[in-house]
């Protein structure tokens, strides 16, 4: 069940940063799906759960005040935070900041915005596989 929700989630991401980088807009219907999703994902008990969203919700809030990152990326980190943990989820704001940095260093874009939600669901994707693994 979890491989088929995965599934069904790795989808519908992929659609909410394609149009993260044509319209620099997420849904707000994207953070509710990936937490409706958590109970088929991870078996964290609610209070690791409202951990993980609290914990990612106030830096993230507070990156969003001084660098501009938009509301819908601090919405979908913080689902995520929901869905994985604290930990997991400070991993995987690592891995999208660290990328989105180097790739916009890369094609020289530092002065234009930089759809983030895209880095985001990668990176929640690669650290949820690899959580997998390790801890099966």
């Amino acid at each position: 069940m979890a491989l088929t929700v995965f599934a069904a989630l790795v989808i519908y991401l992929t659609h909410v940063s394609r149009v993260d980088i044509e319209r620099r807009e997420i849904s707000n219907a994207a953070p509710i799906i990936v937490i409706m999703s958590s109970p088929f994902l991870t078996e964290l008990c609610f209070k690791d759960r409202a951990a993980g969203l609290i914990a990612v919700f106030v830096p993230m809030l507070i990156i969003s005040l001084r660098l501009g990152i938009g509301m819908g990326d601090v919405k979908l980190m913080s689902a995520f935070g929901f869905v994985m943990g604290a930990i997991p989820a400070y991993l995987i704001l690592l891995l999208a900041l660290s990328a989105a940095l180097c790739i916009g260093k890369i094609r020289k874009t530092h002065n234009d915005e930089i759809p983030l939600a895209p880095y985001i669901c990668v990176s929640a994707g690669a650290v949820y596989v690899l959580e997998v693994i390790f801890n099966a």
